[in-house]
C-alpha cells in the first residue's frame, strides 16, 4: 500500500555521522510521500543541508530534499529493500511513538539494518552523544529515536493519510462530545467512525457513526451510562481499511498552574563545582481553571479514587535508585544535587543530618548551603543532633547567630533544629505544603554527613515517592516535632 501514489513527490531527510572526511556512518533515512499534504508545493522548494557538532571531532550531517516523480525511479534503485523489514499502520504519536506527524496516522515501512555494532561503538546508547543525536533527529525530522534507538541505521518511509479528527467536550454536558473529521471527498466517499469510551481501563460506552461528508458530528452518551474520562477513536474507510487511530484520547478537566516570579537573584562562587550558580528569589503563585459542573466534580472525585489505588500499589513496590560515589567523584555528586534542587518545583528543603555543625563550616558544607539556596524563596530546614550536648539556651543562641549570618550571606532564613533524640542515616526530602500536610515530592537517603559528602566511597539512595513518604512522616513526627517543641519550652 506504501508508495503507491506518487504524484506529488517525496521528501527525503537523510543524517550521516561524520568522525573525518573519508569517516562517515548512516545514521537514519527516513521518506515523506507528500500525497496528503496541503502544502507540498511549499516542500517541493526545500533544499536543506545543516552540520552540527555533537561532540569533539564529531558532526551530524542532515541533508533534506524534493524528490519529484520523474525522480523518484532513480531513488529507488538507490535503495537496497531487504526482506527484513516491518510495515504497517501508526496511530497517534503518543501511543505510536515511531510516528512522525503529531496530528495525523500513517502507513510506515521500515527497512532493517540487522549489524549496527559499528555504530553503537561509536555513539554508546546511553552516552551525551546518542541524546544529542536523538534531539537533533526529533527536531529536524519529527522522528523519536530516542524511543526507538534500534532504528539508527534503518530506511523508514511514511505515508500519511488524509483523515485528521479533532474532539471536544460539548460545554455545559460535558458526557457528550463532538467530533471533527476532515479529509478529502475526491478519494474517500464514506467511512465508519468507532468510539470506545472507557473510564481508565474499564470500558463504558461504544458508539458507530457513518460519515458521508467532512464536518461536525454530536455524540450523545445517554446519562444512564458510567463517568468516563477517555475515549479510543477507530476511522474506517469504503474498504474497511483503517485511516485513522487515537488511544486514550483525554481532555483537559482543570488547569491549574503554579507561575513562579522571580524576584531578585545573584550568582554564588560554588568551590566544589569550580564555578558561579544562580540564586533566585523565586515567589509561586497559584492559579486554577476548571469545569465546576456537577458531572467534572464526580469524574474528579473517580478520579482520585483511582489515582489513590496506583499509589497504594506502588507503595508495594521497593524501587530505588542508587549513585554510587567514589572519593574523587565530589563534583559528580554535587552537579547532581544542583540538577536536583535547580529543577524540582517544592516549597520545603528537609534536612535530616546528625553530624551537621556549622562550627565546623568547612567548605564541602558551605557550597551544599549555597546550592540549597538556588531559590532563595525555598524554605529550608536542617534538623541535626546535639552530639556536643549543648545546654539548651546555649544552643538556642547558636542557632539564632547561626541564623543571622547565613541571612546576611543569602538573604533568606534557614531554619536549625537541634534533637536530644540520636539517630543516624542521613536523608534530603523535597516538599510541598497541601492543606496544611507535608507531601514529599522527592526523597534521598545519603551514605555520608553534608560535611563528608563525595569524599568517601558511599552511596546516595534516591527513594520512591512513597517510602520517601513513609519514612519523613515518622522523622518529622518522631524528631522535627518533638524538638521543636524542646525547643520552644526554654
Amino acid at each position: 500500500m506504501i508508495f503507491k501514489d506518487l504524484s506529488k513527490g517525496v521528501i527525503k531527510q537523510e543524517f550521516v555521522l561524520k568522525q573525518n572526511e573519508d569517516d562517515k556512518i548512516h545514521v537514519l533515512t527516513i521518506y515523506h510521500n507528500l500525497k496528503n499534504f496541503d502544502y507540498y508545493q511549499e516542500m517541493s522548494k526545500r533544499n536543506i543541508s545543516k552540520e552540527i557538532n555533537v561532540a569533539k571531532d564529531l558532526t551530524l550531517i542532515f541533508t533534506e530534499k524534493y524528490i519529484s516523480r520523474q525522480e523518484i525511479e532513480e531513488e529507488k534503485n538507490s535503495i537496497k529493500v531487504s526482506k527484513l523489514r516491518v510495515e504497517g499502520f501508526l496511530g497517534d504519536q503518543m501511543t505510536f511513538s515511531k510516528n512522525p506527524y503529531i496530528n495525523k496516522s500513517t502507513y510506515f515501512m521500515e527497512i532493517l539494518k540487522m549489524n549496527k555494532d559499528e555504530i553503537f561503538d561509536l555513539i554508546p546508547e546511553n552516552s551525551e552523544v546518542f541524546n544529542e543525536i536523538c534531539k537533533w533527529v526529533y527536531e529536524l525530522s519529527g522522528f523519536n529515536l530516542k524511543d526507538n534507538p534500534y532504528s539508527i541505521g534503518n530506511v523508514l518511509f511514511f505515508e500519511a493519510t488524509g483523515v485528521e479528527v479533532d474532539l471536544e467536550r460539548v460545554k455545559n454536558n460535558p458526557q457528550n462530545i463532538k467530533l471533527s473529521i476532515r479529509y478529502n471527498l475526491n478519494e474517500i466517499e464514506k467511512m465508519t467512525a468507532v468510539l470506545t469510551f472507557r473510564f481508565h481501563k474499564v470500558i463504558v460506552a461504544t458508539k458507530k457513526l457513518e460519515i458521508t461528508e467532512p464536518g461536525k458530528y454530536p455524540i450523545k452518551i445517554p446519562a444512564s451510562y458510567n463517568l468516563w474520562n477517555s475515549l479510543d477513536v477507530e476511522v474506517y474507510n469504503q474498504n474497511d481499511e483503517l485511516v485513522y487511530l487515537y488511544n486514550n484520547a483525554h481532555f483537559i478537566m482543570e488547569i491549574s498552574l503554579k507561575v513562579g516570579i522571580t524576584n531578585s537573584q545573584k550568582e554564588e562562587y560554588v568551590k566544589t563545582l569550580d564555578k558561579n550558580i544562580l540564586l533566585k528569589d523565586i515567589f509561586y503563585e497559584n492559579f486554577e481553571i476548571a469545569d465546576k459542573s456537577e458531572y467534572i466534580k464526580n469524574l474528579k472525585l473517580l478520579n482520585k479514587y483511582y489515582n489513590d489505588e496506583r499509589y497504594f500499589l506502588k507503595s508495594l513496590e521497593n524501587n530505588y535508585e542508587i549513585i554510587f560515589s567514589t572519593p574523587n567523584e565530589q563534583r559528580k555528586i554535587f552537579e547532581h544535587f544542583q540538577r536536583i534542587f535547580e529543577n524540582e518545583n517544592f516549597d520545603r528543603i528537609w534536612i535530616f543530618d546528625p553530624y551537621f555543625d556549622l562550627d565546623e563550616f568547612k567548605d564541602t558544607m558551605k557550597d551544599f548551603i549555597t546550592l540549597i539556596n538556588q531559590n532563595l524563596h525555598t524554605q529550608k530546614i536542617i534538623i541535626f543532633e546535639n552530639k556536643k550536648k549543648y545546654e539548651q539556651n546555649d544552643l538556642n543562641s547558636k542557632i539564632k547567630k547561626w541564623k543571622e549570618e547565613l541571612r546576611q550571606k543569602y538573604n533568606t532564613t534557614i531554619d536549625f533544629v537541634c534533637s536530644n533524640k540520636h539517630f543516624h542515616d542521613r536523608f534530603i526530602f523535597l516538599t510541598i505544603n497541601k492543606n496544611g500536610e507535608e507531601i514529599v515530592k522527592s526523597g534521598f537517603l545519603l551514605g555520608s554527613s553534608i560535611n563528608s559528602i563525595g569524599k568517601n566511597f558511599s552511596t546516595i539512595v534516591e527513594l520512591s515517592v512513597p517510602k520517601s513518604q513513609e519514612i519523613f512522616k515518622i522523622l518529622y513526627n518522631e524528631i522535627y516535632v518533638k524538638s521543636i517543641a524542646e525547643q520552644n519550652e526554654v
